[in-house]
Order: structure tokens, then sequence, then C-alpha cells
């Protein structure tokens, strides 16, 4: 009877740590493909040709759970998390604070934004995108793809 019970918590215990190993398996490749600079190329109304000219980024590669980013005129940084998956999420959110008028309305919108952002998708090659409750907000292309 004890050797019964012995085996059954052995197996469920080798059950429970091959799961987490696989799930800590699937962030840590998330978090590698996360680990680039991204080009900034679509943000809520503001024109893609806007973006693009002003060499919009979020830079990824700083250090594990830490990101910058520019717009045009500031620098920001700030911390991301990712609670599962797709789950991601922002704190301490600093920049700058220069003033720059063609691009204040931008870097409003971008803070309004980043610090909402609740999930991700990199399922299409080279891309990031970002969404608040299930709306795409930001898409991003890797800076090292042609």
């Amino acid at each position: 009877m004890i050797f019964k019970e012995l085996i059954k918590k052995s197996i469920i215990l080798t059950f429970i740590v091959f799961f987490f190993s696989c799930y800590s398996k699937v962030i840590n490749e998330k978090e590698r493909h996360l680990n680039r600079k991204w080009m900034l190329v679509e943000m809520d109304s503001i024109p893609s040709e806007i973006l693009i000219k002003n060499n919009a980024y979020i830079d990824m590669t700083i250090k594990k759970g830490e990101a910058s980013a520019y717009l045009g005129c500031n620098k920001f940084s700030f911390s991301y998390r990712l609670k599962n998956s797709n789950t991601f999420s922002t704190t301490n959110i600093i920049s700058t604070k220069m003033f720059c008028k063609e691009t204040i309305e931008i870097e409003e919108i971008f803070i309004k934004l980043i610090s909402k952002v609740n999930s991700f998708n990199t399922t299409k090659a080279h891309q990031l995108e970002l969404f608040i409750n299930g709306e795409k907000k930001m898409r991003f292309v890797a800076a090292d793809w042609d």
C-alpha cells in the first residue's frame, strides 16, 4: 500500500516538473525572439510614413526585461514582463524631457499605449504586434530583417 502511494506521488511529481519545464521553455523561446531591435511601422492613428521618417523603434536587447524606445525626439526606457506565452506588461516608463513640437503627439500616444499593452504576437515572420484587450495597437518589424 505504501509502495503504491509512493509510486503515485512520484508520477504526479514527475508530471508537474515536466509541465513547468516545458512552460518555461515556451516563455524563454518568446524572450529570445523578442530580444532584438524592432522598428515601429504602425501605431494607432499615426501614419506609417511619419514613424518611418522618425526612425521610431523599441530596442529589447538591453537586458532581460528591459527595453528602450525612440520616436523622433525623446528616449524612453521601461521594464516589461512576460507572464505566459503571449501576456505582456510594462512598468517603470521613463523618458527624457526635451520639447519637440513635431513629435510630442506621437510620444504621448506611445506612452499611453505602451503602458496599457497586455498581450503580444510574434507569429508573423519578423514582426511584433502589441495588443490592448485583443485590439492591435502597434506593429513592429525586426530591424535586422531585409
